[in-house]
């Protein structure tokens, strides 16, 4: 599976550093054009808290939640937008 975004995981410093309002989750740097992400509504700055109702806590996890899944395959995923 594929998500179609470049995240970066998110520690106290870098949420700090990026101006984000939680402290753990995988950030948004992008949403690709014409990918899931972009079509699900994720937005740049978004913040991955959830996928699958699973906490996400690190890039790798989120990546393991995806690799579970075949293209196509619909996700639950929970963002925090602007606090």
């Amino acid at each position: 599976g594929y998500l179609g975004i470049l995240p970066r995981e998110l520690d106290s410093k870098t949420a700090h550093e990026l101006g984000a309002k939680v402290g753990r989750g995988v950030y948004v740097q992008a949403a690709e054009d014409n990918g899931a992400a972009k079509a699900a509504g994720i937005q740049k700055g978004d913040v991955i808290v959830k996928m699958d109702g699973e906490v996400l806590d690190s890039e790798t996890r989120m990546r393991e939640i995806i690799g579970r899944h075949r293209p196509g395959d619909v996700l639950d995923v929970t963002v925090n937008r602007n606090g």
